[in-house]
């Protein structure tokens, strides 16, 4: 099973490298499912260069840092973006916080578009993200409410009704 992870990282000191290593980590350390066989990671704060790297674990507010390489934040979720499209991906998997973050909503939205399920990781078990809190989290203030055409309307009307989830860390969804 091949897994790629997704969660917060703007504004969040360290650009949250340190909770996507860690989970990267501890899906590791599983190896074998018993139920998904043999795990492959893809950690997106694994696949910066070194320089890059190194500057976004030095960020005290992950705030918008100048690449001397240029890159911007669209060039690194181009590149993980083109990577849940082309990658061959059984899951991704969400870290907390997920849907605070407008590029993890945006990964999840892509792979759920690519047939990609959306789970969250407890111990060695995975859960399936629920398609109600999927929704919810695409069109939330600071989503993609700002879309005034039939996907944002078709998602408030079919979901008008949901509550508000709580953090996944918080126990199963």
């Amino acid at each position: 099973m091949k897994l790629y992870i997704a969660g917060p990282m703007t504004g969040i000191p360290a650009f949250n490298f340190p909770a996507f290593l860690a989970e990267a980590e501890a899906i590791r350390a599983i190896e074998t499912h018993e139920e998904i066989g043999l795990i492959e990671v893809v950690c997106p704060a694994e696949l910066d260069n070194p320089e890059d790297r190194e500057r976004a674990m030095a960020s005290l507010d992950g705030g918008v840092i100048h690449y001397e390489s240029g890159k911007t934040w669209g060039d690194f979720l181009a590149r993980d973006i083109k990577l849940l499209t082309d990658g061959g991906f059984d899951a991704v998997v969400v870290l907390p916080n997920w849907h605070t973050s407008r590029g993890a909503r945006l990964e999840t939205f892509v792979a759920y578009l690519n047939g990609v399920q959306v789970v969250y990781r407890d111990g060695d078990s995975f859960y399936a993200v629920p398609f109600e809190q999927l929704a919810q989290a695409w069109t939330a203030p600071g989503g993609w409410e700002y879309l005034n055409g039939f996907f944002a309307n078709y998602f408030a009307s079919q979901f008008s009704s949901v509550e508000p989830f709580t953090v996944i860390d918080g126990g199963k969804a």
